[in-house]
């Protein structure tokens, strides 16, 4: 399918359905596997997984970095009919990926022990958390080469095998956890090996791509190395700070959580960051249906479909985040009992969190589908800068003043402050700039 031609709204569509169909597969096995954590091991299962997170980040950002970076610059080659380079590009994304997955595996279990420490764990916690990232960091190669291997099948016109694949493992993950905790009693080690199985059972799914008579993906010697590896980074940075800023956020969060309330606090934040990121990932699922086509049309130099599918992808999050935010604000108490119905200062904590954490949402959504559209028309700075904004630098400014004169409510009003902040300086760029031009 040529996506420089034919309706918008129809390919936008096409792309749509398997993205968002992934990301519910994704939040209900995440939903599902901080379901069975609180419920088959308790508040201490809850407080290690989120000081345990990241370290997932920490691997699922370098993914996230070739595959953005990676299959924007494939998508744009195709664009302009380059085929060969394209192919060097997939092939150098994926070497890449092999290689950094082994040196962070050597690295990090090397000095295992000081990370769990550095992360925040308290001595009650520490063997959870050890037990955990442990198993986490020697599967890390397994998630960023189903990373990388969705970002490119999904721009070689294959969406809806990215769909089932992600979907098979997330099922794989929620059949696991369920008879590795409650069945074999395994515990934390149950439920972390069944989050590491997940991948790998979405990348034989996705091997099966090579075998079809469509692709387009083949492994051939790059030529111009350092050219082409510093144009994948460049054009995926902004998403490899998206995806580590939550680990960074997490830490700070954490920190100041177990000052305020102690493992409570953090066990309320593990909620909402969880219930958190089953709403941006149908953000980020309106966003990587957009970006093929975007990236497509850019590099056929058809800038009217570009910023149509831009329009079309915002107002789509935007309606998402509307829902989200409705349900979230309706029921918020009985959504923290689904994690843990026990702990009345649990769902006191959490519940009034998420009301005002998810105020949020709108924001969150422009400002994800405008990044990623910086990104897919190859303005990284730009993307960088509303991301480094948005993840990081108001945070971190929030942290040092809001819960010095609210308390913990002033940790649940940092992230809504900061995106909104962030919103208005994206809104501005688009118009000053003319981006969408």
């Amino acid at each position: 399918m040529d996506l420089t031609k034919g309706s918008i709204p129809r390919i936008f569509i096409k792309y749509l359905i398997p993205s968002i169909s992934s990301m519910i597969g994704l939040s209900l096995y995440i939903l599902v596997d901080t379901i069975f954590i609180g419920r088959g091991i308790g508040v201490d299962g809850l407080t290690a997984l989120n000081i345990s997170l990241p370290v997932f980040t920490m691997f699922l950002c370098l993914g996230h970095l070739l595959n953005m970076g990676g299959s924007t610059v494939y998508a744009v080659l195709i664009g302009q009919k380059n085929y060969k380079q394209a192919q060097e590009v997939f092939t150098l994304s994926l070497i890449s990926g092999i290689v950094i997955a082994l040196l962070f595996t050597s690295i990090s279990l090397y000095y295992l022990d000081e990370i769990c420490w550095f992360l925040g764990s308290s001595k009650n916690v520490f063997q959870m958390v050890r037990d955990y990232s442990k198993i986490l960091i020697v599967f890390s190669s397994a998630f960023i080469i189903n990373s990388v291997l969705s970002g490119f099948i999904r721009n070689d016109h294959a969406p809806k095998l990215c769909m089932v694949a992600g979907l098979s493992g997330n099922f794989m993950n929620i059949v696991l956890d369920y008879l590795f905790i409650f069945v074999f009693h395994w515990g934390i080690v149950g439920a972390v090996y069944a989050t590491v199985l997940s991948p790998v059972f979405s990348i034989l799914i996705l091997l099966s791509h090579f075998f079809s008579k469509n692709n387009r993906l083949k492994l051939v010697i790059p030529t111009d190395f350092f050219e082409k590896l510093y144009r994948i980074v460049k054009n995926g940075f902004p998403s490899l700070l998206d995806s580590i800023a939550p680990g960074i956020v997490i830490y700070f969060f954490n920190q100041t959580l177990l000052k305020l309330n102690g493992d409570s606090g953090v066990a309320a934040y593990s909620v909402i960051a969880n219930i958190s990121f089953i709403g941006n990932v149908m953000f980020i699922g309106t966003a990587q249906a957009m970006q093929p086509v975007s990236s497509q049309n850019f590099g056929a130099n058809q800038m009217k479909r570009v910023r149509n599918v831009y329009f079309l992808a915002l107002v789509t999050a935007l309606f998402f985040a509307i829902i989200k935010t409705g349900v979230i604000l309706a029921f918020p108490a009985a959504i923290v009992k689904m994690f843990n119905s026990e702990s009345t200062e649990l769902i006191k904590i959490a519940g009034k969190g998420l009301m005002i954490y998810f105020s949020a949402m709108p924001f969150v959504a422009i400002n994800v589908v405008s990044v990623v559209y910086l990104q897919s028309i190859e303005k990284s700075l730009p993307a960088l800068m509303i991301t480094l904004c948005r993840t990081i630098g108001f945070i971190l400014i929030g942290l040092m003043v809001l819960p010095r004169y609210f308390g913990i409510t002033g940790v649940w009003m940092i992230v809504p402050l900061a995106e909104l902040t962030s919103t208005l300086i994206a809104v501005s760029y688009m118009k000053f700039k003319k981006a969408l031009r």
